[in-house]
C-alpha cells in the first residue's frame, strides 16, 4: 500500500494533539468551505477560539459517498454564526464541487502552519538519509539475460523480484542468483538464465527521498513516498520538530510543550528501534536458484 505525504502529515497533525476530527452535518457553500455545527460548541475543539482556525491547516479525510480524496488546504476564514470553515483553494474530489454532510475531516490549528509541517517532514527526509525505492520500470524479453537501468545502483540494491502476474497485483517472488555490475553510467542486471517472457522486474534500491513538495494543490493521494520508509517515525520525528520550532515562539506555553516534547521524544526513539533501515549487500549477488 502506497505511503502518501497525506498519511504522514495527517497523522503528524495527530501527534502534535492540536486537531480537530469529525463529520460535516451540512453542505457546503461553494467548492472551498466546510460545515460544521459542532464547531461553535463550547464543550468542542480542546479550547479552540474563533481565530485559531484562520491559517490552520485543513485536511480532508473522507467522503460519506466514498472515496478518499485526500485534500490538504489552508484555512483562510472560519465565520463561527454559519459554522462555515473557508479554505484557500476548492475541493478536488474527483467531479463533485461542494463538500456533503457527513464527510470526514481533520482541522490544525494555525500554531503549525501547513508550509512549516512540510517543511519538517522535509527536513526529517533529509537527515534519514537512504530509504528503500522500488523500481519496476523494466520487463523481461525474448532471448534477454541482462537488463539496464539509469544511474549505479550496483551497491544499492537490496532485493530483485520477479512478477509471476501480467497485471497487479503482480504476486511478485523473490529471484536469486541475480549479479549487478556498473558500465558506464547503467547498472546492468544480469539474470543467470532467462527469466520468463513479460513479466515486470522488482529492484528494492536505497534511494535518497525527493523533498516533498504540495504543488499544485489537488487530490494529494497521487503524492507518494516509498512504503518502506518508517511511517509511525517519520510522523512523530516531524512532530518533534515542530515543537521544538513552537517552544521558541513568544506565545509559546512552555509546560504544556516540553511535556508533550518528551512523551514524542520516546515515542520516535521507539518507534525507530522497531523498524530500522535495512543495509545493502556490496555485492548484490544471491544463490542461484532457477524459477519455473
Amino acid at each position: 500500500m502506497a505511503l502518501t505525504v497525506f498519511d504522514l502529515l495527517l497523522q503528524t497533525a495527530r501527534n502534535l494533539e492540536a486537531v480537530v476530527e469529525s463529520l460535516t452535518t451540512a453542505v457546503g457553500t461553494g467548492n472551498n468551505t466546510l460545515v460544521d455545527a459542532k464547531l461553535s460548541d463550547a464543550n468542542y475543539g480542546a479550547g479552540w477560539e474563533t481565530d485559531d482556525f484562520a491559517g490552520g491547516t485543513a485536511f480532508w479525510v473522507r467522503r460519506a459517498a466514498g472515496g478518499n480524496p485526500q485534500n490538504l488546504r489552508v484555512i483562510t476564514d472560519y465565520d463561527a454564526p454559519t459554522n462555515k470553515v473557508t479554505v484557500d483553494q476548492s475541493w478536488d474530489f474527483s467531479g463533485a464541487a461542494n463538500t456533503g454532510s457527513g464527510d470526514g475531516y481533520a482541522l490544525l490549528q494555525k500554531q503549525y502552519p501547513r508550509d512549516l509541517v512540510v517543511g519538517k517532514l522535509n527536513q526529517v527526509l533529509l537527515d534519514a538519509g537512504d530509504a528503500p525505492v522500488e523500481d519496476t520500470t523494466v520487463t523481461t524479453a525474448a532471448d534477454q539475460k541482462e537488463y539496464s537501468y539509469a544511474g549505479d545502483y550496483t551497491n544499492r540494491i537490496l532485493e530483485v523480484w520477479l512478477a509471476h502476474q501480467l497485471a497487479a497485483p503482480w504476486e511478485w517472488e523473490r529471484v536469486a542468483g541475480v549479479r549487478a555490475r556498473l558500465s558506464g553510467s547503467t547498472t546492468l542486471l544480469e539474470f543467470p538464465y532467462q527469466p520468463r517472457v513479460g513479466y515486470k522486474i522488482k529492484l528494492l534500491v536505497l534511494t535518497r527521498p525527493s523533498p516533498v513538495s504540495l504543488a499544485p494543490a489537488g487530490n494529494e493521494s497521487a503524492n507518494t513516498l516509498s512504503p518502506h520508509l518508517n511511517a509511525d517515525w517519520l510522523a512523530l520525528e516531524t512532530a518533534v520538530r515542530c515543537v521544538r520550532w513552537r517552544l521558541q515562539q513568544p506565545d509559546a506555553r512552555e509546560d504544556k510543550l516540553t511535556a508533550l516534547l518528551n512523551d514524542l521524544l520516546n515515542r520516535a526513539a521507539n518507534a525507530k528501534r522497531r523498524r530500522g533501515v535495512p543495509s545493502p549487500n556490496p555485492q548484490p549477488i544471491f544463490p542461484h536458484t532457477e524459477i519455473d
